[in-house]
């Protein structure tokens, strides 16, 4: 059984999510914190097991300085 495309896609937003916060030197907690979020939540996100809603998406490429279409 393979993965399909949306669980695929849902793994790579999650990653890019991820990088862009390591990238930035950022903590779970603060960018939880930023987003008005659970630090599990974004970590679920990063995670790839929950999809990452485009307006938290926006939030923290705006908070970034990021393109909005990093994610």
């Amino acid at each position: 059984m393979g993965i399909d495309e949306l669980t695929l896609r849902r793994k790579l937003i999650g990653l890019q999510l991820q990088a862009a916060r390591l990238e930035a030197g950022v903590s779970v907690e603060i960018c939880a914190a930023w987003l008005g979020v659970s630090a599990e939540e974004l970590r679920a996100w990063e995670s790839g097991l929950e999809p990452v809603p485009v307006s938290v998406a926006l939030r923290l490429a705006r908070r970034l300085e990021l393109p909005p279409d990093s994610f």
